[in-house]
Parts: C-alpha cells; structure tokens; sequence
C-alpha cells in the first residue's frame, strides 16, 4: 500500500484500513497520529484469504482536533 496524501491545512492523524464489505471483517489497520499537511504511506499487507472477496481499502486523514475526517474508499477483488 502506497500513497501520498496533502491538504491546504493540518492533518492530525491518518489511518490506513482494509475491510471485507459483505462480512466487515478487518484485514489490515494502521493508524497514526500526525501533525503536518502532508505525509507518504508505505505499508504491506499479505492476502491469506482462502475464497474469492470484495474488499475495501479506506485512507482516512484526520483533518481537525475534532475528528473531521476525509475518507477515500477503493474497491479490491482478491481470489485465492
């Protein structure tokens, strides 16, 4: 997982999540706390789902002390 995310403000922390969208099992998570407006991801995550899934991939960054968050969700197909 790679990615390069910026905003014309602080941004407070960001997370990192894959999901499984019919079951919403949990794959992969990492979150971190952050104080820039801007940063780079770069995390791996090994697919060891035996059967063929949809999953979702969803970057968040914390925008506010508040927890306004932007969220931006991509689609996956995985097949064993």
């Amino acid at each position: 997982i790679a990615a390069n995310v910026s905003y014309i403000t602080e941004i407070h922390g960001y997370a990192f999540k894959i999901t499984d969208s019919t079951t919403g099992e949990v794959y992969y998570e990492d979150d971190q706390d952050l104080h820039n407006d801007h940063f780079s991801y770069n995390g791996t995550w090994t697919d060891t789902i035996s059967h063929p899934a949809t999953l979702q991939l969803q970057i968040i960054a914390v925008i506010d002390a508040n927890g306004t968050a932007a969220t931006k969700t991509i689609n996956i197909k995985t097949l064993p």
